[in-house]
This record gives C-alpha cells, structure tokens and sequence, in this order.
C-alpha cells in the first residue's frame, strides 16, 4: 500500500518491527535453538534504540499534528495508545522476569499492534488530515 510520504518513515520502522514480532512470537517453550535470556536482551536493546522511540515519535509529533484537524478520539486512535501502553507495561515485566510465555505475548502484540497502525490507524490519519499538515508531519519526523 502506498502511503504518504509523512508516513514512510513510521510505516518503514514497522518492517524491522515486524521481524521482531515474528522472532518473539517463535520463541515457544517447544523452540530449542533460542535463548530466551539471549533473546530478551536483543530485544530490549531494539527496544530502547528504535522501537519505543518510535512510539514516542508517533504519541509527539504524529499524533497532536492529527489531532487539529482528524478525530484523535477515534476508537483506532484509542488502541492504539493502549496498545502502546500494554507493550511498555510488558517489556517492564520483561526486565523483571524474562520468559517464554512474556516473549510471544510481547510479539503477538507488537504484531497486531503494527497491522493495526497499518491496516487502520494510518490510512485515516491520511485520510482527515490536509496536506500541509502531512507536510508539517514530514518534515518533523525527518529531523
């Protein structure tokens, strides 16, 4: 799907975010070759380098830009911060008390977190939102 150039940058992290929800998600208790110390600490190192960033980036700029002219009470809008609230109340267990069932759950969320952006929080932001504001959007997030 093609998506405004303001988003690019936010739809293209979910790339990287995606193979890491297909790494967490395949960590199950029958899967011998991974470690899970080991792939928890991967993870939260991409953690704090990109993907919480990414959070923030969409929760700082994306998200007040939308809100001035779409419906930022829009129920995907509403999931969205949720599930970005979830995932960080899950990661913080994972510093605690790293386990298996912890890291699937974590990537099964971050799964469906991601198709939802894609599938339904980004075609409305480009959807009720004007062109200069999707500019002003661009060009902040490629500071």
């Amino acid at each position: 799907m093609k998506r405004h150039d303001a988003l690019v940058s936010l739809s293209s992290d979910h790339h990287t975010g995606l193979l890491w929800a297909r790494k967490l998600k395949d960590a199950t208790p029958e899967s011998a070759q991974s470690d899970p110390e080991q792939l928890a600490e991967e993870f939260l190192s991409e953690w704090y380098e990109d993907i919480n960033p990414h959070f923030r980036r969409e929760e700082e700029i994306l998200l007040p830009y939308f809100a001035r002219e779409g419906d930022f009470t829009h129920e995907s809008i509403r999931k969205m911060l949720q599930q970005h609230i979830i995932l960080r109340r899950d990661v913080a267990k994972l510093r605690e008390n790293v386990t298996v069932n912890l890291l699937v759950k974590i990537g099964d969320t971050l799964h469906e977190h991601i198709r939802h952006e894609e599938r339904t929080v980004f075609p409305l932001i480009e959807e009720q939102t004007s062109e200069k504001i999707l500019q002003k959007i661009y060009a902040e997030l490629d500071e």
